[in-house]
């Protein structure tokens, strides 16, 4: 086994791998990081910053490990929790996102044209 490291450039905050098919090998990475004014403002106007990477995580033959590979981003409000809908279906999949600016945003993931389960 072995151990593979992706910089994420803000602090790491929640994980979550997809769980259905055809998605099992995505893994949603968010981010949080405070801005510190360099005025010394109040702490509800210091900018809570945040990125949700989209990871596609699977066996590295080379490595003889696991190797995750970002295959997007996406910069937003600074990400408290992250959580896939129970729901899912096996043409889409939601994920919710608890943000650092006091609201839930919702995301959905469409079918893959590479499955067989699409």
């Amino acid at each position: 086994a072995g151990t593979h490291f992706f910089d994420t450039v803000l602090h790491a905050d929640a994980v979550e791998f997809c769980p259905i098919l055809p998605w099992r090998d995505r893994a949603i990475c968010g981010t949080y990081q405070l801005v510190e004014s360099d005025e010394g403002g109040k702490a509800e106007q210091q900018e809570r910053m945040g990125r949700l990477w989209v990871m596609c995580v699977g066996e590295d033959p080379g490595e003889k490990g696991v190797r995750a590979r970002a295959e997007s981003s996406l910069d937003v409000p600074g990400v408290f929790d992250i959580k896939w809908s129970g729901g899912a279906t096996a043409e889409t999949c939601t994920l919710g996102h608890a943000a650092a600016d006091g609201a839930l945003y919702t995301y959905s993931l469409g079918a893959r044209e590479d499955s067989d389960d699409a």
